[in-house]
């Protein structure tokens, strides 16, 4: 069996910033291997192309420009909002929503939800930066295939795999 659309694989990686030097981001292990569905939009297209083909136990390797992952990091994304958009209850929480924290927003148009990362609070605005914290970043994996399957029904239906302990959204 090889990774192609409609079949659940499981791998391990490491993501580093640029190429193989580049400082570790993240690093999923043997122990909770990322099972995803292929062919669905659960992962990026280049990164799904690059697995395509590959077998259980073949290794991987590759690099993803800002244009295949997160974008371009994009200054407009940058946006101050009244602190009186933060006021719940009256109170105004510093706790939350401070320098550094990432905090859950919805849009008021199409009521889309999103994440900012909060870059400065000032007496009277909250500075949001609306990009992803990877935009505008070259990223590199390497890894391994570790098991590779027929999806369910169920995960063909939800487009997606799904622990049995892991929410659903």
């Amino acid at each position: 069996m090889k990774v192609e659309k409609d079949k659940v694989v499981a791998i391990t990686y490491t993501l580093k910033f640029d190429n193989a030097d580049g400082d570790v981001i993240e690093k999923i292990s043997e122990e909770n291997p990322l099972e995803v569905l292929i062919g669905n939009d659960n992962l990026f297209d280049k990164f799904e192309a690059n697995l395509l083909n590959l077998k259980v136990g073949d290794t991987f390797e590759f690099t993803l420009t800002p244009e295949d992952a997160y974008g371009e990091y994009e200054e407009e994304r940058i946006v101050d909002l009244s602190k009186d958009h933060f006021i719940i209850d009256g109170v105004f929480d510093e706790e939350v929503i401070k320098e550094g924290a990432i905090i859950p927003m919805m849009s008021e148009e199409d009521e889309e939800h999103m994440e900012a990362i909060v870059v400065s609070v000032t007496e009277d605005s909250v500075q949001l930066d609306f990009n992803h914290p990877l935009a505008g970043e070259t990223l590199y994996f390497a890894g391994k295939i570790h098991n590779l399957r027929e999806a369910t029904p169920e995960e063909m239906e939800n487009g997606d795999v799904f622990d049995d302990d892991e929410e659903e959204f």
